[in-house]
C-alpha cells in the first residue's frame, strides 16, 4: 500500500537510513500495527546517526543442519538483515562487496561498517561457534584490523561491550587456499552467551577498504569439547596416555649443555628403584655450566644441580613430581638480554623423544577422535628480573613434536604456555604461528588465557604479580588446535606437500624454561601427559 500524502517523508527517512520498509523493496504499510521494537529502532536511528542503516541486502538467513547461515546468494532478502555505515554495497557472484562510509575524521572510529541480523531465535547451548569467510582490500592508513561481533539475548536486547568479541582477523584466522580469511570463534566460553540469541552484529574492521563477505555462520558446537575424562569414558571412548613414565620413576639421561642429543653422556638415577634405561632426558641448553662435569655432589639423591646453582632439578617421590629451577641471574650477571650481548638464551628442559623412547605412530596419531593435554603445576618461587633493560621474558612452555613421514626431518612444534613471567611492558602471549629461528621449525603456541580459561585463572592473576605455592590443574582440549595447525601448515606449504591430520603423529615432547633476562624461577609439575580418546 502506498501512502501518497506522506510518500516524500517516507522516502527522505528511507534514504537517511531511519526507516527500512516492510520488505526488501522498501514497501511501507502505514496502517499496519507497529511493534515496540520497531519504534525503539526508529528513535535510536534518529538520535544516533552512526546507527542508521542502508537498507536490506540480497541475502538468505536459514538453519541448515549444523549451522545458521547468512549467505549472499541473491534469494529473496529477509527484512531482518541490514547494512550500516556503508558508502556502497552489492551482492556479486554470491558475495557481499561492501565499502564503508567515511563518517568524518572527528568520528571515532572514522569507518565502522556493520552487518546486523535481527529477529532470530538461536539456542546458545547448541550453536556455539561464529565462522566468517572474508576477503579484505585495505586502503591506507590502516587504523585497525580488528573485527567486532556483538550479540543480544532475550534477557538483554542491547548491543554492548559485555556481549562483544573483538579480535584481529589477521591474527585469529587462517587463510584458505583461495586467499580468504576464515575466522572461527568459540562463543561457548563467553559468559553472556546464554539463552536464546535474538540478534547479532558483525563489523568487519574499523578501517577504510573493500570487504568481501562469503558467509557469516553460527555453527553447532561439539557437545564433548572440553569434556571430562569420566564423561568421555561414559560415552564409550577409550583413553591412551601418549607419554611414557609420566611419574619419572626411571630417572633421566643428562645432555651436555652445548652438545645436545647424546643420551649416553650421563644419567641421573640416584633415587630410582630400577636400572632400566630412562625414558626422559634433561637438557640444560646454553646454561654455561654442565650438570655432569659441574655437578654438585653434596646434594641428596633426590636433587640434581650444578655447583653454581644455575640449574636445579628435584624429584618428589611422594607427589611423583619434578621441581625445576633456572637461576638466570648467574648467567646474565646483571647484563641485559639484547643482540649486542647475546644471540642465544638459556633453556632448562625435560625431553622425551623417539631417540630413546619408542613411539608407535598409529598409537600417537594426531587424528585421534579427541586429544587433551593435562598437568598439575605450581610456581614455588619467582624473582623478577634485576635489570629491566633489553628483553625480559621468563617462559615455562610445553612443546610436542608433530611430525609426518611425508617430510622426513620436518615437524611442527605444537604447544602451550604454562607460565610467563615478564616485565610490565611485555604483552600477554597470544596464540602464535611462526617459524622459530632456533628450532628452524614452525611453532604453534596456545596462549595462557586459553590454557587457563582466562588470565584471571592463571599464575599471572594480576599485572606484575605471580600466584605462588598453589597447584593449578590444566586439562586443555587440543583437538581443534591440531587440525588448525595442519591447516596453517598447508596454507604456508611448510612441508612442501599437502598433509592431513591422519598423516601426523606425536613423536616427542619437551617441557621447561626459555629465559631471556635476569630471572630466577622455580616451577613444580606432575601428572603431565597428552591423552588421546578413541571409540
Amino acid at each position: 500500500m502506498r501512502d501518497e500524502k506522506n510518500a516524500d517523508v517516507y522516502l527522505m527517512l528511507y534514504n537517511a537510513g531511519v526507516l527500512l520498509g516492510s520488505d526488501s523493496n522498501g514497501t511501507f504499510n502505514p496502517k499496519s500495527p507497529i511493534k515496540r521494537s520497531e519504534i525503539s529502532a526508529i528513535i535510536n536511528r534518529v538520535a544516533l546517526p552512526e546507527n542508521r542503516v542502508n537498507g536490506s541486502i540480497s541475502a538468505y538467513w536459514s538453519k541448515q543442519g549444523n549451522e545458521y547461515d547468512l549467505e549472499f546468494n541473491g534469494e529473496t532478502c529477509p527484512e531482518n538483515v541490514v547494512i550500516g555505515d556503508a558508502e556502497s554495497f552489492e551482492v556479486k557472484n554470491g558475495m557481499l562487496v561492501l565499502k564503508p562510509h567515511d563518517r568524518g575524521a572527528e568520528k571515532k572510529p572514522q569507518f565502522d561498517p556493520k552487518i546486523t541480523v535481527n529477529d532470530i531465535v538461536v539456542d546458545s547451548d547448541e550453536f556455539t561457534k561464529l565462522k566468517v569467510r572474508m576477503k579484505v582490500d585495505l586502503i591506507d592508513p590502516v587504523t585497525s584490523t580488528k573485527f567486532d561481533f556483538y550479540f543480544a539475548t532475550e534477557e538483554d536486547g542491547t548491543f554492548d561491550e559485555k556481549k562483544a568479541v573483538h579480535q584481529d582477523f589477521r591474527e585469529f584466522s587462517y587463510i584458505d587456499p583461495a586467499g580468504w580469511y576464515v575466522m572461527e570463534i568459540d562463543l561457548s566460553t563467553h559468559d553472556r552467551w546464554k539463552g536464546n540469541i535474538t540478534s547479532f552484529r558483525f563489523d568487519p574492521a574499523n578501517t577504510n577498504g573493500v570487504y568481501t563477505l562469503d558467509y557469516i555462520r553460527l555453527v553447532k558446537g561439539d557437545p564433548l569439547t572440553g569434556a571430562s575424562h569420566e564423561k568421555l569414558l561414559a560415552e564409550g571412548y577409550t583413553a591412551t596416555r601418549l607419554m611414557q613414565d609420566e611419574d619419572f620413576e626411571r630417572g633421566f639421561f643428562i645432555s651436555h649443555y652445548e652438545k645436545q642429543g647424546d643420551h649416553t653422556y650421563g644419567k641421573w638415577q640416584d633415587y630410582c628403584e630400577t636400572d632400566a634405561d630412562p625414558l626422559w632426558a634433561i637438557l640444560p641448553i646454553w646454561n654455561t655450566y654442565d650438570l655432569v662435569q659441574h655437578r654438585d655432589t653434596s646434594t641428596d639423591k633426590y636433587t640434581l644441580k650444578d655447583d653454581k646453582g644455575i640449574n636445579t632439578i628435584i624429584y618428589n617421590p611422594e607427589e611423583k613430581s619434578v621441581s625445576m629451577r633456572l637461576d638466570a641471574t648467574k648467567i646474565y650477571e646483571g647484563k641485559p638480554h639484547d643482540p649486542e650481548n647475546y644471540t642465544w638464551w638459556p633453556h632448562l628442559l625435560l625431553e622425551q623423544k623417539s631417540n630413546w623412547c619408542s613411539f608407535d605412530k598409529q598409537r600417537n596419531t594426531a587424528a585421534a577422535d579427541r586429544m587433551f593435554i593435562e598437568l598439575d603445576a605450581k610456581i614455588t618461587d619467582f624473582k623478577p628480573t634485576t635489570n629491566t633493560e633489553g628483553q625480559n621474558v621468563c617462559d615455562f612452555l610445553i612443546y610436542f613434536y608433530l611430525q609426518t613421514d611425508k617430510a622426513p626431518g620436518e615437524k611442527i612444534w605444537f604447544g602451550m604456555s604454562v607460565f610467563r613471567g615478564a616485565d610490565l611492558n611485555m604483552p600477554v602471549r597470544k596464540t602464535g604461528w611462526s617459524p622459530d629461528s632456533a628450532a628452524n621449525q614452525y611453532m604453534y603456541g596456545i596462549r595462557g588465557n586459553t590454557v587457563y580459561d582466562g588470565m584471571e585463572n592463571s599464575f599471572n592473576y594480576a599485572v606484575g604479580k605471580v600466584l605462588m605455592n598453589e597447584w593449578k590443574h590444566v586439562r586443555l582440549d587440543v583437538t581443534q588446535h591440531l587440525k588448525t595447525a595442519v591447516e596453517w601448515a598447508n596454507r604456508d606449504n611448510i612441508f612442501g606437500i599437502p598433509v592431513t591430520v591422519e598423516d601426523m603423529y606425536i613423536s616427542g615432547v619437551n617441557i621447561g624454561y626459555e629465559v631471556r633476562g635476569n630471572f630466577d624461577c622455580t616451577v613444580e609439575f606432575k601428572n603431565f601427559n597428552m591423552i588421546s580418546y578413541n571409540k
